[in-house]
């Protein structure tokens, strides 16, 4: 059964603090190297798969704890939306945008096949490519002054997709400025160093295809920035190394 284009069910209306937004948007998009420090310090950028129907929405995506997260599927012919989403983030913060990349092998009906993507956010600003290809990615923002959840939990959106053998979906650095994070709700200024928050690589999760465990740091018994120690595993190689068909993604088919 082929995929039919999702209904876009979030349309959030626009109102005071676009200003602000777009300033913020700047922000992030002029990020340079160093470090960070904003609100939600212990934020990270998860992947949730769950089966796929037509009536998918953004607020599907809601979870209320670590053990709901469900971080691997099986082959074609199954089909699911994938969440992204950030969890762990500090209550009363807020989060109002973020910044991802997404790594898989993008050969046609090779490993995981995105057919599209539904923000949950007021604006993104995707990099060439995507959701489609490998190594791109994308920014998202919400209205700062009408719409910033202070929850410490924000859905940015989901993929539709399917998975034609062994892969791995991975939430990486955005590509363009190879960095993963979040902004708070500038509560304590708009500085980079007062809400902008740069994720380590331990802080992004992972979702497996057609074999492995995947990755959901918001859960403290996967979390390896909680279990590292001398000699520990590494991300890539948690439960399974990345099956074949991710380690040598093209873009060639698309």
């Amino acid at each position: 059964m082929p995929f039919s284009r999702p209904v876009r069910r979030c349309s959030p209306a626009m109102g005071p603090g676009i200003a602000s937004l777009l300033v913020f948007a700047l922000l992030l998009l002029s990020t340079g190297e160093g470090a960070r420090a904003g609100g939600n310090p212990n934020a990270k950028i998860i992947l949730h798969v769950v089966p796929w129907n037509n009536r998918h929405t953004c607020t599907a995506g809601q979870l209320e704890r670590p053990e709901q997260v469900v971080t691997r599927g099986d082959l074609f012919p199954a089909r699911y939306a994938v969440y992204a989403l950030v969890v762990d983030g500090t209550p009363g913060e807020g989060i109002s945008g973020l910044q991802f990349g997404i790594s898989f092998n993008d050969t046609t009906r090779r490993g995981v096949d995105i057919i599209d993507w539904q923000e949950c956010s007021l604006f993104n600003w995707p990099m060439p490519g995507w959701p489609v290809e490998n190594a791109t990615g994308n920014l998202l923002t919400w209205n700062v002054v009408t719409d910033c959840d202070s929850s410490g939990f924000r859905v940015a959106g989901f993929f539709y997709l399917t998975a034609y053998s062994p892969d791995r979906l991975r939430i990486t650095p955005r590509p363009a400025d190879n960095m993963a994070a979040v902004i708070d709700c500038l509560k304590h200024g708009s500085k980079n160093e007062d809400c902008l928050d740069v994720l380590p690589n331990e802080s992004l999760g992972f979702v497996d295809f057609g074999g492995g465990e995947g990755y959901n740091p918001w859960d403290p018994k996967q979390n390896l920035l909680k279990l590292r120690k001398p000699g520990s595993i590494s991300v890539r190689d948690r439960g399974t190394t990345s099956p074949p068909d991710s380690q040598s993604s093209k873009t060639g088919g698309r």
